[in-house]
């Protein structure tokens, strides 16, 4: 009678891994991006103060000051003066003033009550780029290195991660980080998007149209209601090479991901990812869920993405 058990609860297993396995079959697959070694120093073109970066790290800092406001008032000075202090050990060139900063009074409700902040961060931005020549900053737009370029939006956020750790501890800081981080990608959602379906989604990333992309992804569909990617390099994750914490480099590079599938494409997208760069894999694999038509959120093994050999397509 044991054996006879046993036999069954074998089959029993056998069975349920043959149809995890068939789960996650690949309808479709391509290849694209070309790998180069010199990705960092390919010079791009930018905005110091009149880009998107400069008033996103505004935007940010101020949503920040006013979610610790509501949610952590009892530690917003200490996080400010902290902050202050940080800006300090970077010995910034003061090439911003106030007069600067009207145009963006009306969205800046906190840091109307902390312009040096204002400030420094826009110092600080310019300061990242490499160009804190007064005729490269303020002079329209200028070319950069592209590690110049990621570094000036990737770095304030490790450093305010860095600044909520010295304010309330490693793990009340990373809880509130990725709270605030959620709450101010919601607080950014289009009220439309374009989204139609995974496949649309497949089609237009493999379109030849296309610039051809320094990130190497393979990208493919599980089914119509999934589709996956797998980049094998990370440029910004390589632009932050002498920063050595993993958890603070996934939060600062990949962690925003999650709201970010869901404001970029539609409410019922969900993202689910197990392995990312930032935290020593060899690759970052994702998987973007349409729930509308499937909510299995099973996240292919390792297995899966290891087999997905670049060679085979």
């Amino acid at each position: 009678m044991f054996h006879f058990i046993s036999s069954i609860i074998a089959e029993i297993t056998i069975l349920i891994l043959v149809l995890t396995d068939s789960i996650h079959m690949v309808l479709v697959k391509s290849k694209g991006g070309k790998l180069n070694p010199n990705a960092l120093e390919r010079m791009v073109e930018i905005e110091p103060l009149t880009g998107l970066r400069a008033k996103n790290a505004l935007l940010r800092l101020d949503f920040l000051l006013s979610f610790m406001s509501d949610k952590h008032n009892d530690l917003l000075i200490m996080f400010v003066n902290q902050l202050r202090e940080r800006f300090k050990m970077f010995n910034l060139k003061n090439l911003v003033d106030e007069s600067m900063l009207g145009k963006y009074d009306e969205e800046l409700p906190m840091l109307k009550k902390y312009v040096d902040l204002s400030i420094s961060t826009l110092d600080y931005h310019i300061h990242l780029l490499g160009a804190e020549d007064a005729n490269k900053w303020n002079n329209g737009k200028i070319e950069v290195p592209q590690k110049n370029y990621f570094r000036s939006f990737l770095l304030p956020t490790y450093m305010i991660i860095e600044v909520l750790i010295d304010t309330m501890g490693r793990d009340r800081a990373i809880e509130f980080f990725k709270f605030y981080l959620t709450s101010y990608i919601q607080s950014r959602r289009p009220e439309e998007n374009n989204f139609v379906d995974m496949e649309t989604v497949y089609q237009k990333a493999i379109n030849p149209s296309n610039p051809e992309s320094e990130w190497v992804i393979i990208r493919g569909l599980l089914s119509k209601a999934k589709y996956f990617y797998r980049n094998g390099n990370c440029m910004w994750i390589d632009a932050l090479e002498d920063l050595h914490d993993s958890e603070i480099k996934y939060l600062t590079c990949c962690y925003g991901d999650y709201e970010g599938a869901r404001s970029h494409y539609h409410e019922a997208v969900i993202l689910t990812m197990e392995h990312t760069i930032a935290q020593g894999d060899p690759y970052c694999s994702r998987v973007l869920h349409d729930t509308r038509m499937d909510y299995d959120l099973r996240h292919p093994k390792k297995e899966f993405w290891d087999k997905l050999d670049e060679n085979d397509i």
